[in-house]
Order: C-alpha cells, then sequence, then structure tokens
C-alpha cells in the first residue's frame, strides 16, 4: 500500500523534479518514490512501504544535506506548507547559574532552545503563524519560557519572556534611568512595568 501523504511522486509525475530539486545540487539520485510527508504517521507509511518493498529509504531535510535515498529508493521530506528550519538546541546547563549581578536572562533552568525559522518572502503568512501554532502547541507543556534573543513578530513581543519577579525589577530599572520611555523601540518594558 502507498504511503498516506497527499504528496506522493514518481518518476513522471507533475511535481516529481521540483521535490527532488534543493540547495544540494552536487548530486543526483532518482528514487522510485518521494513522500513529502507532513507528519509523523505519513514518514512512518514512507518507511513501511520501503521496508515491505524492499526498497532503501532516505530523509531529504530541505535540501540542505546530502542526498537522502539512492537511484530505485523511497526518499522522504518535509511536506510542510512552507520551507521551515526547526533548530533545537540543548543548553547543556549553561544558563544556570545565577550572575552575581542580576541581569535580564529569564528561565536559567531551560534545558533546550527551539526555533522553528520560515522565510517571509512570498509563503502564506497564515500558514506560517499555523505551522508555528502547531509545533509550539506540541511543545506547550514542555515550556518555561521565550527567549529575549529570538522573540520576532508582531502583537506583544514581551509576552513570555519574562518571569513576574524578573519583570517587575527590569521595570523598576526602567523607571529609575528611563522614566520616559525613551527607549521603547525595542522589547519594551514601560516604566511601572505597564
Amino acid at each position: 500500500m502507498l504511503p498516506t501523504a497527499e504528496t506522493t511522486f514518481r518518476p513522471g509525475d507533475t511535481g516529481y523534479e521540483d521535490e527532488l530539486a534543493g540547495f544540494q545540487t552536487g548530486f543526483s539520485r532518482r528514487p522510485t518514490l518521494i513522500v513529502g510527508a507532513a507528519d509523523a504517521e505519513e514518514v512512518r507509511s514512507a518507511v513501511a512501504y520501503a521496508a515491505g518493498h524492499g526498497l532503501p529509504a532516505g530523509v531529504q531535510a530541505t535540501g540542505h544535506g546530502l542526498p537522502g535515498a539512492a537511484d530505485g529508493g523511497v526518499l522522504t521530506g518535509p511536506g510542510a506548507p512552507v520551507m521551515s528550519v526547526v533548530q533545537i538546541n540543548h543548553l547543556g546547563g549553561a544558563l544556570e547559574r545565577e550572575p552575581k549581578t542580576p541581569n535580564a536572562v529569564p528561565f536559567r533552568d531551560a534545558r533546550y532552545l527551539v526555533r522553528v525559522l520560515n522565510p517571509l518572502d512570498g509563503p502564506d503568512l497564515d500558514a506560517v503563524r499555523a505551522l508555528h501554532g502547531r509545533a509550539f502547541g506540541v511543545l506547550e507543556p514542555l515550556t518555561v519560557g521565550r527567549s529575549l534573543n529570538f522573540a520576532f513578530g508582531g502583537g506583544d513581543r514581551t509576552q513570555g519572556l519574562y518571569d513576574a519577579e524578573r519583570l517587575e525589577r527590569l521595570a523598576g530599572v526602567k523607571s529609575l534611568y528611563d522614566p520616559a520611555n525613551l527607549f521603547r523601540q525595542n522589547y519594551n518594558i514601560s516604566p511601572g512595568g505597564r
């Protein structure tokens, strides 16, 4: 049985060549089947299909890596509505020690930093927002907060950046040194915390 992915391509199918195209152009391969998997079940289905037919299987992650399945194999890759880069950094305790002089770095107990990045020159922004919502929704039970260095987008960009105690301390510093809120074109903390 063919994998369940809606984006399944064989040689000669419209879209097959587009699925093979990527940033890594130094290698040529002709897999028997390409599966644009959108979730873990579609990846499982593609791997089961390859195993059931004695075909090699490979993964092509957005075209940057070395080729996945060689000629005659099954290649699975991202089937997300837009190209995405997911980066997971193990922090290894790098933030755990509080400095002698308090600073603005929150959530020192974080064990990982997860980023989801998408190009914004063409994709449907609603699709990007929906993709981010699904990705971070899965991680919500494990999330301790957001990283100031990677807080992009509109709206209240400071929401979730600081725990209550740190936010109160930073608002006090802002009230003391910038009561007119002149420096507000960044991740603004208003004087008084409002």
